[in-house]
C-alpha cells in the first residue's frame, strides 16, 4: 500500500528533515528517499532544505554586530581540525559528511583534500604514539589476521585489558612476515607474552615460534 503524501510537516519533523536534506544534498535519490520516509512530496523536502540553507547563511554570513554584553564565538583552524577528527572517530562520518557538516557548525568549510590530509596526519601521530607504549606487562595475547581490500591485516589484543596492541597491514601472512611484526613489538615495545591464543594457521604459528619461542600457545 502506498503511503499517502502530505503537503506539510510538523515542526519537529521539518527540523529533522531539513538537517538530513542538507547532509544528503548532491546524493542521488536522497530527496526522494526522505520524501517517502516522511510521507510528503519531494518539493516539500526541497523547500525545508532551502529554508535551512538560508537560515545558516543568515546566522553565520549575514550576522550583524553582536548586541552589547554578548560574546562572539571565535575559532581557528585547530578547532576545525579537532572537530573533523572527533567526527571521524566518534561518529560514522565520512569525509563527504564532514565537508557538509563543517559549514553548518562553523559557517566556513574545508575541502575534501584538506580534511583528508588532517585525518591522515592525526592517524600517523596516533600510530607514532601507540608505538611508544610499553607492553612489557602484557602476559596473555590473542593474534589473528583479517582481510581488508584483499590485503591481510594483522591484529592482536591483550586478553586481560582488551587493549589493541597490533593492527598492521602486511603484504602476506607468511611466517617471515608474522615474525618480523611480532619481533618488532618485542624489540620496540618489550612485548613478550607468556600465552598466545591463535588459530592453526602455519604462518602465524611459525611467526610466534620465531618471535617468542618460550611462550605457550592455546
Amino acid at each position: 500500500m502506498t503511503r499517502p503524501t502530505s503537503t506539510d510537516l510538523s515542526p519537529p519533523s521539518a527540523h529533522e528533515a531539513a538537517i538530513r536534506a542538507l547532509l544528503l544534498q548532491g546524493q542521488h535519490g536522497g530527496a526522494a528517499a526522505l520524501a517517502r520516509e516522511y510521507g510528503v512530496r519531494r518539493e516539500k523536502i526541497y523547500e525545508v532544505r532551502e529554508r535551512a540553507q538560508s537560515a545558516v547563511a543568515e546566522a553565520v554570513v549575514a550576522r550583524g554586530t553582536p548586541a552589547r554584553g554578548t560574546r562572539t564565538p571565535s575559532f581557528n583552524d585547530a578547532d576545525i581540525a579537532r572537530t573533523a577528527i572527533a567526527l571521524r572517530v566518534a561518529t560514522p562520518s565520512s569525509i563527504r559528511d564532514e565537508v557538509a557538516l563543517l559549514p553548518i557548525i562553523y559557517g566556513t568549510g574545508w575541502s575534501y583534500g584538506k580534511i583528508q590530509a588532517t585525518l591522515v596526519e592525526a592517524e600517523q601521530e596516533a600510530t607514532d604514539r601507540l608505538r611508544q607504549v610499553d607492553l612489557s606487562s602484557v602476559e596473555n595475547v590473542a593474534l589473528d589476521a583479517i582481510f581488508s581490500q584483499g590485503r591481510p591485516v594483522f591484529g592482536g589484543i591483550d586478553l586481560d585489558s582488551g587493549y589493541l596492541l597490533l593492527l598492521d597491514v602486511c603484504p602476506s601472512r607468511s611466517g617471515t612476515e608474522w615474525a618480523a611484526v611480532l619481533g618488532a613489538l618485542g624489540d620496540d615495545q618489550r612485548l613478550s607474552p607468556s600465552v598466545v591464543v591463535k588459530d592453526a594457521g602455519s604462518g602465524l604459528a611459525a611467526g610466534v615460534s620465531a618471535a617468542w619461542p618460550r611462550c605457550r600457545g592455546a
